[in-house]
């Protein structure tokens, strides 16, 4: 059995079915629109994370900053 795209969005942002479907009559296409802006905000987000992360290591010698990161995100 296929997922519907209601709950692939569901699955994918964590969102419940209750609210999604708060947000009216939505078709399948509609909702995989989305799903998929959900997920380019997500990988942009995690992209702009890295980048902010790397730039504030700037200030630590190069040598140490995979040491550093290990202890700040583990």
């Amino acid at each position: 059995m296929t997922e519907s795209a209601i709950d692939r969005l569901c699955s994918e942002t964590g969102i419940s079915r209750d609210v999604v479907e708060g947000l009216g009559e939505l078709d399948d296409t509609q909702l995989e629109v989305l799903r998929k802006i959900y997920a380019n905000a997500r990988d942009k987000r995690e992209k702009d994370l890295l980048a902010a992360t790397d730039a504030g290591l700037e200030v630590v010698p190069r040598l140490l900053r995979p040491a550093v990161k290990k202890v700040l995100f583990s």
